[in-house]
């Protein structure tokens, strides 16, 4: 038995058995304990960041009410994230829910009575798709008498309207600094771990508020390490090191070269960009050489490098973007730059980068000379995407012009093979040849129907010719409008 115990996880090993063992979640276990002592238990929603307490909280809540063995019958827990269609929720949860529990049982742990209701734990509920989420608010109003819902979820936005109405919500808050350091401690001291204080600060750091993230680094760092210290922490989290930071600042009040350096050198050793714009913002903070208006110049531009990479955009990019940035603002002292950065993409072989730095008065016949000197095969088509929006190879001059000086200009070129179909020919010159065409026909109609009426002297129907002239002239303006307007479309 302590064998097996021995080698569990210790996130299942230390898991909270009791709710006085939840730490931080003053509010929800307060109320869970009151749920415990009268049974009034309404349908509840836990919602907040992973490794908060969350699950642990509910299974604690439940074997309090039932103990350990009555656990087994009167306890449902499903991960919504595996199961989490329609089908699972009128099968499984349905035939549960209505199922009557035999009455006058008697918890063994606390020799009180069991409450005549069941618990069903639905884990992940965010992940359960809106039509089984549908499904799941009838269930819920129907066995209400019998049954009890507890949703665990992240993002309680995703939980439909009716179902948030009909359960009591209970925000699970990010673990604070303090309470884990004091299990943590418990957790070494129980394991008989050698550790340094400034190991475990550093794991709460890195953990960022999920204790079950905290506790995993530090079992695996005591497998692999005798002594828990925060260089040894560093490497099994995957944090990158403090120095990767120092030389991105350094390369920074370089060159561009050494910032390309740098960034490929990163992006080469697999490091997280996410986790190096975490350290990037710390180093700012505390960063002596920077005055105010750099510091907030650079946040703001990290701000939305780190938004355009939860986005799912390329990670070198957004790294080689506030790279620039940076150096920028260190060069212009905080001071608007007077130089244009662009940088392009090639599609058409192997993805490499290009930088370019343009003057304000030369930037429009600078990018024009690099347009056409950049390689590009005649005949080609060329789509630009600034920021993720198509551009046409006209507008590339009138974006750069519009720019803001001293930002990074990200274009993305892709170049494909010329059209050779049998639709080569221009869309605006079809146009203009259908349009002329029909008014040179309708011309000559009307100048038959003129000359027809002069031959037979029939000049007393003078104003149906002049109907006949209004006819064809209608018909043109149709044609032209119709034709006109295909044309745009076309564009």
């Amino acid at each position: 038995m302590d064998k097996t115990r021995k080698n569990i996880p210790w996130v299942e090993k230390y898991r909270p058995a009791k709710l006085s063992d939840v730490i931080f979640q003053t509010q929800a276990v307060a109320t869970m304990e009151q749920i415990v002592k009268t049974f009034n238990m309404p349908h509840m929603i836990f919602h907040g960041p992973p490794g908060t307490g969350k699950t642990s909280a509910a299974l604690a809540m439940a074997r309090h009410i039932y103990g350990a063995e009555g656990m087994k019958e009167r306890v449902l827990e499903l991960n919504a994230s595996d199961e989490r269609g329609i089908n699972v929720v009128r099968e499984r949860i349905k035939t549960y829910s209505r199922l009557n529990m035999s009455k006058n049982r008697v918890n063994p742990e606390t020799n009180r009575l069991m409450p005549n209701y069941k618990i069903i734990i639905l884990d992940e509920a965010d992940m359960i798709t809106p039509d089984a989420q549908a499904a799941l608010r009838r269930i819920i109003e129907n066995f209400s008498t019998i049954s009890r819902f507890i949703l665990i979820c992240n993002y309680l936005h995703k939980i439909i309207g009716p179902i948030y109405s009909r359960c009591s919500a209970f925000h699970f808050k990010p673990i604070s600094q303090e309470a884990q350091l004091e299990r943590l401690r418990f957790i070494c001291q129980s394991e008989t771990l050698s550790y340094e204080d400034g190991a475990l600060e550093f794991l709460t750091k890195v953990s960022q508020g999920d204790m079950r993230r905290s506790v995993t680094i530090l079992q695996s760092t005591a497998s692999l390490f005798n002594n828990i210290s925060e260089a040894t922490v560093r490497d099994v989290s995957g944090f990158p090191p403090r120095h990767l930071v120092e030389s991105i600042f350094k390369a920074c009040g370089t060159s561009n070269k050494a910032v390309e350096d740098v960034c490929k050198e990163i992006i080469h050793d697999g490091w997280e960009v996410a986790a190096i714009f975490q350290q990037i913002a710390e180093h700012i903070v505390n960063c002596d050489t920077l005055d105010d208006v750099q510091k907030a110049m650079i946040t703001i531009e990290l701000s939305g490098r780190d938004l355009a990479l939860l986005q799912g955009g390329l990670q070198y990019f957004q790294l080689a973007s506030i790279c620039f940035h940076i150096r920028n603002t260190i060069i212009s002292g905080g001071q608007a730059n007077t130089r244009t950065r662009l940088l392009i993409n090639r599609f058409d072989r192997d993805p490499e980068v290009n930088e370019y730095e343009l003057d304000d008065a030369t930037s429009v016949s600078g990018l024009k000379e690099l347009y056409f000197t950049y390689d590009l095969k005649e005949g080609h088509n060329i789509r630009l995407i600034h920021r993720g929006l198509i551009l046409k190879e006209e507008e590339l001059l009138r974006g750069v012009k519009g720019h803001n000086a001293g930002d990074a200009l990200v274009i993305t070129v892709f170049v494909t093979k010329p059209d050779t179909t049998q639709h080569s020919r221009r869309p605006e010159a079809r146009s203009e040849l259908w349009k002329w065409s029909t008014s040179a026909w309708i011309m000559v109609v009307a100048t038959l129907w003129c000359y027809r009426f002069k031959l037979t002297g029939s000049f007393r129907n003078f104003p149906v010719i002049v109907l006949y002239l209004a006819t064809f002239l209608c018909l043109q303006m149709i044609f032209t409008r119709v034709i006109g307007t295909g044309r745009m479309e076309s564009r």
